[in-house]
């Protein structure tokens, strides 16, 4: 339960966040490459490894200290999707 609600606010933080985010997005496909130059090199190749728990781990650690980074939200979202 405490999952579903974390992982609710997260979506919808992320989703808030993109409804004023200028540029397009675009870009099709799962890679993390994009992501290159905004986070560290390990957390995009956890995602890409499908390790999910290490991933949401090392991203909630990130964002602790860099909660405006967008990039690192969307990951979150998107690894915290596929664990449940």
């Amino acid at each position: 339960m405490i999952n579903t609600i974390r992982a609710a606010i997260v979506l919808l933080v992320f989703f808030s966040v993109n409804l004023f985010a200028a540029g397009g997005g675009g870009g099709g496909g799962s890679s993390t490459a994009s992501y290159a130059q905004s986070l560290p090199e390990s957390i995009p190749k956890l995602v890409d490894d499908a390790r999910y728990d290490e991933a949401i781990d090392a991203l909630n650690t990130f964002i602790s200290e860099e909660s405006r980074n967008a990039d690192a939200w969307n990951l979150l979202g998107y690894s915290l999707r596929k664990v449940e």
